[in-house]
């Protein structure tokens, strides 16, 4: 588990540097939102993926070896349970402490946004229904709800936001927000994890932004409309709002020469970098295989005993051990002396291995 979430925040910040790299400067803002999804789906799924290159494997006889000739009998774990160190669970303790909070903060923006769309008054604005939003706060959307005060803006104004929010509604930008949340909570020691979700914010205002430009004659209307709404107070973290995001980078992106379609072949670069990850994230095995590599004049052994007795997921085992997928063993553990014929009987009286699979 630890294993896999280094390799998950590794990649996290790999995949930030290559993200800005190439999306510095450009206006191709639906690539850039398919390019972060990949991010996190590259984060999550690429420590499973197995790259056989032809390297064995340590066998699941020289993996038991290793627990018999390098530990001391004393030192073997009992019960086939291994104890975590007092430091180890101060680790655990302060991130579990870190995903609480978040997870709590995350359950009452939601509930409060779920309240809100729920309980507030609706009215028709330009055809299309609205919550009323109180206390003059700033026009924000979440999901299928577009939430703001008409009384606050005039006419030309409202065209505007209901453009703005309704990309953010039609293009499902909601999905993205939770998303990262989501990623956030659970890598909130990551500093790369905070700057994707920034980036994912900042880029799904830059579409919306697109789309309003699209549909209105006069951009700087709209550009001036945004700096009136950039005194408005602070909304709920989980919403799209049109003023979250600095209004001098939105305007430097609204007035930009549009980039051609031949400037996305500078994306191709996440094809050799999901490559080297992938190697990166299996140098083990090499490491492994080399280092098990008999020496000249050297005879390999597996050093385990075949009056050992083996439990596989807390069944007897009688084939050969080689028989198991050593990718597929989630843990090995070794019980000898009283705690192993007291546990499993005369077979255990010259050691049992016992193997925990992955299921």
């Amino acid at each position: 588990m630890v294993h896999y979430v280094l390799q998950v925040n590794v990649i996290l910040a790999i995949c930030y540097g290559v993200y800005r790299l190439c999306s510095q400067g450009s206006t191709l803002f639906h690539i850039h939102r398919s390019m972060l999804w990949g991010v996190y789906l590259m984060a999550m799924c690429l420590p499973f993926v197995h790259w056989n290159l032809g390297l064995s494997d340590h066998t699941v006889q020289e993996m038991t070896a290793h627990y018999m000739t390098h530990l001391h009998p004393n030192d073997w774990p009992i019960g086939g349970t291994q104890q975590i160190p007092v430091w180890g669970l101060w680790i655990l303790g302060v991130y579990g402490l870190g995903v609480l909070v978040l997870y709590i903060r995350f359950l009452i923006q939601l509930g409060t946004l779920l309240y809100m769309g729920a309980t507030a008054s609706k009215v028709q604005v330009n055809g299309q229904w609205v919550c009323v939003l109180p206390n003059n706060a700033s026009p924000f959307s979440f999901f299928h709800w577009v939430f703001l005060d008409p009384a606050r803006h005039t006419k030309e104004e409202l065209t505007s936001i209901l453009l703005h929010e309704q990309a953010h509604v039609r293009q499902r930008h909601s999905l993205d927000i939770i998303w990262a949340e989501l990623v956030t909570m659970l890598f909130w020691f990551n500093p790369f994890a905070w700057l994707i979700k920034r980036e994912i914010r900042t880029n799904l205002e830059f579409l919306a932004d697109n789309a309003v430009c699209k549909q209105t004659p006069n951009i700087k209307v709209y550009q001036y409309h945004l700096l009136g709404l950039a005194c408005g107070g602070a909304q709920k973290g989980l919403v799209n709002r049109m003023n979250r995001t600095p209004l001098k980078k939105r305007v430097l992106m609204m007035n930009k020469q549009k980039s051609m379609g031949r400037r996305g072949l500078r994306y191709l670069l996440f094809v050799p970098v999901v490559v080297v990850l992938g190697l990166l994230s299996h140098l083990d095995v090499l490491g492994r295989t080399l280092s098990s590599a008999p020496k000249d004049g050297e005879v390999k052994s597996s050093g385990v005993p075949t009056s050992c007795m083996v439990i596989v997921d807390g069944q007897e085992y009688t084939k050969d051990m080689n028989d198991i997928p050593p990718s597929d063993i989630e843990a090995i553990s070794v019980i000898k002396g009283e705690s192993a014929t007291r546990t499993y009987g005369s077979k255990g009286k010259n050691g049992v291995i016992v193997i925990t699979m992955k299921h």
